[in-house]
Order: structure tokens, then sequence, then C-alpha cells
């Protein structure tokens, strides 16, 4: 039998051949011996959890959490945006951008979303994080990802609404 050694690597299948010689004493075929190395890897990105996350205005950071499903050929860049006034990341305010190194691939990148809190009596909303990958690798570059759906649970109750007390 052949073995090989596995990869973390998203590759094509590769085929290989091998040629065996008469050995005196040994009946060996002609013709050479044909096999394939199925790739098992996928490139990919796995964000965990992955559902739909509450965050409370002023309460504790949620974390996600986003490591690579195979090793990348170069570094992998993301960006991480909200556009709008309840959301932010720590340590920056609206986008947040981190790389992950081929020997890293496999190490989990932590990130941290909270909800500002503020004045006003508005009820839960739900905000929308976009997520965007660029790469020399073209298996990683330009990967579409879904976005981050995150409810913000309002701790603001009969202060002020629509810029009145109640």
């Amino acid at each position: 039998s052949v073995m090989h050694l596995p990869d973390d690597i998203d590759e094509p299948d590769e085929y290989y051949g091998i040629n065996l010689y008469q050995i005196t004493g040994l009946a060996l075929p002609e013709a050479p011996y044909m096999g394939v190395i199925s790739d098992d890897d996928t490139a990919g990105v796995s964000i965990t959890p992955n559902a739909v996350f509450s965050v409370t205005e002023g309460g504790a950071d949620v974390t996600r959490t986003v490591v690579l499903t195979s090793r990348p050929l170069a570094d992998v860049a993301f960006t991480l945006t909200y556009q709008g006034e309840d959301l932010t990341f720590n340590p920056s305010r609206t986008t947040f951008q981190f790389s992950i190194a081929p020997e890293d691939w496999d190490t989990p990148v932590s990130i941290d979303i909270a909800a500002l809190p503020d004045l006003y009596d508005e009820g839960s909303e739900t905000e929308t994080v976009t997520l965007s990958i660029e790469s020399a690798d073209p298996l990683y570059d330009g990967v579409a990802l879904a976005p981050l759906s995150v409810t913000v649970i309002d701790a603001d109750s009969n202060l002020l609404v629509n810029g009145g007390f109640e």
C-alpha cells in the first residue's frame, strides 16, 4: 500500500504513478500502478457561535470567534463594518480589521461586540455587521460571508422617548 502525508491546504486532487521493475523470482505486471490523493480540505471561514445573537445596551461584550477551515497560501485580511450608532467593536468603534497568517490558520481570533448605552427608550433593534475578506490566495479572496445579525436589547425604560421624558 502507498501512504501519503496529510496537509491542511485546499488544493486539487493529485495523481501519481509508480513503476515497479521485475525482481528475480517475483512476478509483477508490467503496467505502472496509478493512484490519486483526494484532497480533504476546504477553504472557508467558521464564525462561532454563528446564530443570531443579542447584546444589551451598556452590558457585557458578546464574543464571536473566527477561524479558517484550511491553511491559506497567503495572509487573509478581514474587515467587519457597522454603519449604525448602537454597536461598537472593542477596541475600535465602527470598523474592526485583522489578518490571519497561513501559519495561524487554525488559531481562533476573537471579536468583541458591545452595545453602547444611551438615554433613549427605543425598544430592541436588529443591527447588521458586514464582513469582507481580501487575500492573495484566490481560494480566500472575496469569499462571501453572511452578515452578522445582532439584536440590541434596550436597557432604558421610562427615560427619553422621542426627545422627551415619559
